[in-house]
C-alpha cells in the first residue's frame, strides 16, 4: 500500500525545439511534463531539468536548472558550430524522469568571413591589371562564395569602383583602366553571412602606357595655292605624351603620300593659345590646284602609333575645281553627260586656278586669274558666248574685247570711234531652238572680273571697277536691262555704270538678280512675283531699285533662292522676304513677305549671323 502512493519520476518534457540560432549561440525550449491530476495546483510539481548537449566533437555537457524555466541559452559556440544530442529531463519529488526523445540537434549561425590577409599585382598591362590573393583563415562557418575587388586612385576622390569576381577564385583581372595611371587594389570575402573586411594592406600598380587615342574632327582651316593647313583634336595620351603626328594621304595618282610633324608643331603661335585641345599644321609643297584623297593623322607617343583618325576627308589646294551631281548638260565640265554618284576632277581640259566658282540651272561660270569660263546649258545663252545647246568646253568670256549689244543704238567701236549701227536680229540654229541676238563692238573695260553668279538661266559677272555684265535669260527684267531682251553675250548693266553705284558684291535668284553697292546698300531687280525684291510690291523690276526698308542698314551678305531672300547686315542681324510657303522665310509662319522682315532668333544669346546660303 505503501509504494502505492510512493510519487513516480516525470514523464519527460515534450516538443524540444531549437527557437534561435546566431554566429556565437544557440537558444531552444521545451513543454513541461503534464502535471498529474492529482496532485494539487498549490503544489510544486516539477523542481528542476537537466540539459545535455554536445557541441561539434567535444566532450557533451550537462547543465541543471530550475523548475520554473522552460528555455536555455548555449553560449561560445563559433560560427557554423554543430549541436547535437540535446535532451532535457525532468525531476519531480518522484525523482529524475527519463530524457526527451528523440534527442535534437542544430546548428549556429554563420558569420561573414574573416579579412583576406595579402593582395598583390601579378601582372599590369596598359588597360588591365591581373591580381591575387590569400583565401580568409577564418571562414566563421559557411564556405565562401564570393570576392569583391575594389580599384581607385590614390589622391582621386571619387575615383574608387567596386566589382564582384563571381566565383571563390582567388585571382580575377581588372579590366578597362587607364593607361600610365597609379591605381590601388583591394579586395574581401563573401560567404552566405555577408561581406567580410576589406584587406588591411592594399596593392599598388602603375599601368604601362598605350597609344594614343586617335584624333578627332579633322577639318581644314585654310588653303593656299601649294598648302593646306589642317585641325584636330588633339588625343589622349593614354599615359604617356604625344610626341609625333603622321598625316597620310592619296594623290591625284592614287599615290599614297604622307607628312611627319614633332609633337610641337604650332603650340607655341598665338592661334595655339586660344585653342589649347586644337592641333594645326600645314602640310605644304603642293602642287597648285592639288586634289588630297583619303586625308588621315595619327599620333604617336612611346608606346607606338594611333589608329587612323575617321573619317577620311579630301581636301584641295586654293584653286582646285571638283564636280559632283546632275551632269545632264555638261555642267560638270565633264565630257559623258552622265549623273556621277562621287566628286570628281574637272581638270583634265581646265587647269587653271580657280577663285570662285557660280552654278545655274544647267550651267557653271567660274573666275580664274580675272577671266569668266563658262559651259554648261546654253539654251538662252546664259554661257556668255557662242556656242550650241549645251557645250562641254570650258570657254572663255572676254569682256575686254566686242560685246553683243541691243543693236539699233548709238555704240563706241574699239578705236572709240562713234558709229550708229541698224538693227540686225541674228538667228542662229545651234540646236532644236533659236537663238536670237545682235552683235556690235562697244567699247573696251580696263576691269578685271573678281565674281560671278548664275541664275536658273542668267549669269552676272562683277569686275573689279565695279561694273556688272549680265547675258543670258532676260524675262521679267532679270537682266535689269530696261526690257525683257535675251543677250547671247555679255552685255553692261548701265544702269549702276556710273561712280554713285560702285559693285562690291553681286547674287542670282531664280529669275532675279541682287547687289550691294558702296556703304552696303542693297539693290535688287528681276522676278518680284512673291515679293523677293523686298519693294513691299509683287511686280517686277526692269533695273536695280533700292531696297528701301534696308536703307538705314549696312548689309554684307545676301542669299537669294528660288523665290525668297535674305539679307545679312554688319549687326550680325539678318532680314527675309519673298516666299514663305513652306517657312522658310524663319518668322515662324508660312505667310509671304513684300519687304524685309527681321529674322527674331529666340533660342540663341548672341547674335551671330555672318553669312547665309539658300537652296533654290
Amino acid at each position: 500500500m505503501t509504494d502505492f502512493f510512493k510519487p513516480k519520476p516525470p514523464p519527460p518534457p515534450g516538443n524540444v525545439r531549437i527557437i534561435k540560432t546566431k554566429a556565437t549561440e544557440m537558444d531552444f525550449a521545451w513543454d513541461p511534463p503534464p502535471r498529474p491530476a492529482s496532485l494539487p495546483n498549490s503544489e510544486m510539481y516539477i523542481h528542476g531539468y537537466e540539459i545535455s548537449y554536445q557541441v561539434e566533437d567535444a566532450q557533451p555537457k550537462r547543465r541543471l536548472l530550475d523548475g520554473f524555466t522552460t528555455s536555455f541559452n548555449i553560449r561560445g559556440l563559433g560560427p557554423g558550430m554543430n549541436v547535437r544530442d540535446i535532451q532535457v529531463k525532468a525531476r519531480s519529488e518522484g525523482g529524475w524522469g527519463v530524457g526527451s526523445l528523440p534527442p535534437i540537434a542544430g546548428r549556429s549561425s554563420s558569420a561573414p568571413p574573416g579579412q583576406v590577409e595579402w593582395i598583390e599585382v601579378d601582372e599590369l598591362e596598359a588597360f588591365s591589371a591581373a591580381l591575387s590573393w590569400s583565401k580568409p583563415s577564418i571562414e566563421n562557418g559557411a564556405p565562401i562564395q564570393n570576392y569583391k575587388v575594389q580599384v581607385y586612385q590614390p589622391g582621386v576622390p571619387g575615383s574608387a569602383t567596386e566589382m564582384e569576381t563571381g566565383s571563390s577564385g582567388t585571382s580575377y583581372i581588372v579590366w578597362a583602366l587607364k593607361p600610365g595611371t597609379a591605381y590601388m587594389f583591394t579586395v574581401c570575402a563573401h560567404n552566405q553571412a555577408g561581406w567580410g573586411q576589406w584587406v588591411s594592406l592594399p596593392a599598388y600598380g602603375l599601368t604601362l602606357a598605350a597609344p594614343p587615342n586617335e584624333p578627332t574632327d579633322l577639318c581644314i582651316l585654310a588653303t593656299t595655292v601649294d598648302s593646306v593647313m589642317l585641325s584636330w583634336k588633339m588625343p589622349f595620351g593614354n599615359g604617356a605624351a604625344v610626341t609625333g603626328y603622321e598625316v597620310v594621304y592619296e594623290d591625284e595618282r592614287t599615290k599614297q603620300c604622307s607628312t611627319m610633324l614633332e609633337a610641337e608643331g604650332l603650340s607655341g603661335t598665338p592661334e595655339m593659345a586660344l585653342y589649347p585641345d586644337e592641333y594645326r599644321c600645314v602640310v605644304g609643297n603642293l602642287p597648285s590646284g592639288s586634289l588630297l584623297f583619303q586625308m588621315q593623322v595619327r599620333a604617336r607617343n612611346l608606346a607606338g602609333w594611333s589608329s587612323f583618325s575617321q573619317p577620311p576627308i579630301t581636301a584641295t589646294t586654293s584653286g582646285k575645281l571638283v564636280g559632283w551631281g546632275l551632269n545632264s548638260a555638261g555642267q560638270l565640265g565633264w565630257d559623258e553627260l552622265a549623273t556621277p554618284n562621287q566628286f570628281g576632277n574637272v581638270d583634265h581640259m581646265f587647269d587653271q586656278v580657280v577663285s570662285m566658282v557660280a552654278c545655274g540651272g544647267g550651267h557653271t561660270a567660274v573666275v580664274s586669274n580675272g577671266q569668266v569660263f563658262t559651259w554648261g546649258l546654253n539654251d538662252s545663252g546664259q554661257l556668255g558666248r557662242f556656242a550650241g545647246e549645251y557645250d562641254v568646253m570650258r570657254g572663255l568670256i572676254d569682256i575686254k574685247g566686242y560685246m553683243a549689244i541691243q543693236t539699233g543704238c548709238l555704240v563706241h567701236s574699239t578705236n572709240s570711234e562713234i558709229f550708229m549701227y541698224p538693227k540686225i536680229d541674228i538667228t542662229r540654229q545651234d540646236g532644236e531652238k533659236d537663238y536670237l541676238g545682235s552683235l556690235g563692238p562697244v567699247e573696251k573695260t580696263s576691269g578685271t572680273c573678281i565674281a560671278v553668279a548664275c541664275g536658273s538661266k542668267h549669269t552676272l559677272v562683277l569686275t573689279d571697277l565695279g561694273e556688272i555684265f549680265a547675258f543670258g535669260d532676260g524675262r521679267q527684267g532679270v537682266l535689269g536691262q530696261g526690257d525683257e531682251t535675251s543677250w547671247s553675250m555679255p552685255k553692261l548693266l548701265d544702269y549702276l555704270a556710273n561712280p554713285g553705284f560702285f559693285v562690291d558684291q553681286i547674287w542670282c535668284g531664280d529669275l532675279y538678280c541682287a547687289c550691294t553697292v558702296m556703304h552696303g546698300q542693297a539693290l535688287t531687280w528681276g522676278s518680284g512675283g512673291s515679293g523677293q525684291l523686298g519693294h513691299f510690291s509683287t511686280a517686277n523690276e526692269y533695273f536695280p531699285r533700292k531696297v528701301e526698308h534696308l536703307k538705314d542698314e549696312r548689309i554684307v551678305s545676301i542669299a537669294c533662292g528660288f523665290r525668297h531672300t535674305i539679307f545679312v547686315t554688319d549687326k550680325h542681324e539678318a532680314y527675309s522676304c519673298g516666299e514663305g510657303s513652306d517657312g522658310q522665310l524663319g518668322h515662324g509662319s508660312y505667310s509671304s513677305l513684300l519687304f524685309p522682315h527681321h529674322i527674331q532668333v529666340t533660342h540663341m544669346t548672341e547674335k551671330v549671323a555672318v553669312s547665309v546660303a539658300v537652296c533654290c
